[in-house]
C-alpha cells in the first residue's frame, strides 16, 4: 500500500473523468449552463469509463496490459484538465476567511480518511469484491453472492475502478468519490452565490452540506454515495424551481442532462428506482410547462438516450447471465422458479430489512447530516420560497422517507 500513489492516481482518474465529460458535451453539442455543466461532465465521464470497463470484461480482453494502457491514457488526459484548473483564478474576500478555514479543515479530514485502506463492511463485502473478481477472472462473471454485488445495474461506479485494482491501488477510488462530492459542494456554492450575490453565504452552505457522519463515513470510500447525491440532489433542485434553476434553454440539452441525473441516481442504488418514477413524472410536468405537450415524446426520447447507452447494456448482461435484470433481486419473479435466494422475498417476509423504532430512524437522519440542515426544514413554511417548490420538496421528502424506512436493510443506511 502506497498512500502517495493512491492520491496521485485518484486525482488522475478524477481529472480524466472531467476531461472525457467535457469532450463528449462538445461532440454531442449539449449546451449546459455553468455550474450545472460540472455535474454533466462528471456523470458522462464516469459512465463512459464504466461502460468501457464493462465491455472489455464481457469480451474477456481485460488483461493487465489493457488496464495499464487505460491508466496511461487517463494520465495523459488528466494533464489537459490540470492545466485548465491551474489557469482558474480565485478571488479571496476577507469576510470568507472563517467559512473557508472551516471548509478546508472539513475536507482535509475527509481527504485523510479517503487515503486510509478501506475497512468499512459494505466496501469489503461487495463494493471492492466485484472489481477484484473482474481483474482475477479477466471477465465480468455473474456471482449470486453476495447478493448486493449480484445487482450489477447498481454497480457502475465499482466497475469503474477495475484498472486501479489491477495495479494494486483500489483505494484510489476513494479519492474519486471525494472529488465527485466536492463537485456537488462546489455546484451548490456557485448556485447560491449567483442567486444571492453573497459568496460567503455560498461557502457557509458548502460547510453545512459537508458536515455530518455521511460525508465522513460514506463519501470517503469507493461506494457510489457521492454519485447518488450528485444525481438525486441536483435533480431535485432543478425540479423544485425550474424558473430559477433551469440548466439549459434548449429541449435536447435539458432532457439529456436530466436523463444523466436520473441515470446517476438509479445506477447507484437499486432502492432509488421507486423514487425514479416520481422524478419522471415531474420531468414530464416541466416539459409540458416550459415547452409544450407536443414536445413530450421528443423530450422523453432525448431523456432515454443516456439510459439506453449506459444502463441497458449491464442490465441485459445481468439478465442473460442470471435470468433476472437485477441478479438475485426479483429472480423469483423473472425466472418463475424457486430461487436459492431472493432478497425481495426476504424483505417481504421480514427476514431482512430494518424494523426499528421511529425515534431510531430520526436519530440516524439527524446524525448523517449536520442538524442545522434539518432545523432549516422548520423554516420552509415561513420562507419566501414559492408554493410549488415547497410542495415538491415536502412531497419528495415524505415519500423517500417512508420508502427508506420500510425497505432498506440496516440501520446505518437510514
Amino acid at each position: 500500500y502506497t498512500p502517495l500513489l493512491t492520491i496521485f492516481f485518484g486525482f488522475v482518474y478524477f481529472l480524466s473523468i472531467l476531461v472525457i465529460g467535457r469532450i463528449l458535451l462538445n461532440i454531442l453539442k449539449i449546451n449546459i449552463f455553468y455550474p450545472w455543466n460540472l455535474s454533466a461532465r462528471i456523470i458522462l465521464g464516469v459512465f463512459t469509463l464504466s461502460l468501457i470497463n464493462q465491455l472489455i470484461a464481457i469480451l474477456k480482453i481485460n488483461t493487465f496490459q489493457i488496464y495499464i494502457f487505460i491508466v496511461v491514457i487517463l494520465s495523459i488526459l488528466s494533464v489537459w484538465e490540470l492545466r485548465k484548473i491551474l489557469s482558474f483564478k480565485i478571488k479571496f474576500n476577507s469576510q470568507n476567511f472563517l467559512p473557508l478555514t472551516l471548509l478546508s479543515l472539513i475536507f482535509s479530514i475527509r481527504f485523510a480518511l479517503s487515503i486510509i485502506p478501506s475497512t468499512k463492511i459494505d466496501e469489503l463485502n461487495y463494493h471492492m469484491l466485484l472489481p477484484q473478481r473482474m481483474v482475477y477472472d479477466q471477465a465480468l462473471n455473474y456471482y449470486q453472492f453476495p447478493w448486493e454485488a449480484s445487482i450489477l445495474p447498481h454497480m457502475h461506479f465499482q466497475i469503474l475502478g477495475a484498472p486501479f485494482y489491477a495495479i494494486g491501488l483500489p483505494d484510489s477510488m476513494n479519492i474519486v468519490s471525494l472529488g465527485i462530492f466536492s463537485t456537488f459542494d462546489f455546484t451548490i456554492y456557485s448556485l447560491i452565490t449567483e442567486i444571492t450575490k453573497e459568496s460567503s453565504l455560498g461557502i457557509w452552505s458548502a460547510v453545512l452540506i459537508s458536515t455530518g457522519l455521511h460525508s465522513t463515513v460514506d463519501l470517503t470510500t469507493n461506494a457510489s454515495n457521492s454519485l447518488l447525491i450528485l444525481g438525486s440532489a441536483i435533480s431535485i433542485i432543478v425540479l423544485c424551481d425550474p424558473n430559477k434553476f433551469l440548466p439549459a434553454n434548449d429541449l435536447k440539452s435539458f432532457s439529456i442532462y436530466y436523463g444523466l441525473l436520473f441515470l446517476a441516481s438509479i445506477s447507484s442504488k437499486v432502492s432509488m428506482i421507486p423514487i425514479s418514477f416520481l422524478m419522471i413524472f415531474i420531468f414530464i410536468k416541466i416539459i409540458n410547462d416550459y415547452w409544450s405537450n407536443k414536445k413530450l415524446l421528443l423530450a422523453f426520447l432525448y431523456f432515454l438516450v443516456p439510459i439506453i447507452i449506459f444502463y441497458l447494456p449491464l442490465l441485459f448482461h445481468t439478465w442473460i447471465e442470471s435470468g433476472s435484470p437485477f441478479g438475485t433481486f426479483l429472480n423469483s419473479f423473472f425466472t418463475g422458479q424457486e430461487p436459492i435466494y431472493d432478497p425481495y422475498l426476504e424483505f417481504r417476509e421480514g427476514n431482512i430489512g430494518y424494523r426499528g423504532e421511529f425515534k431510531e430512524i430520526l436519530f440516524f437522519l439527524i446524525t448523517k447530516w449536520t442538524p442545522l440542515v434539518w432545523i432549516a426544514w422548520i423554516f420552509i413554511p415561513l420562507s419566501k420560497i414559492n408554493l410549488r417548490t415547497k410542495l415538491v420538496i415536502s412531497f419528495i421528502f415524505i415519500i423517500q422517507f417512508f420508502i427508506i424506512w420500510s425497505l432498506l436493510p440496516n440501520r446505518p443506511r437510514h
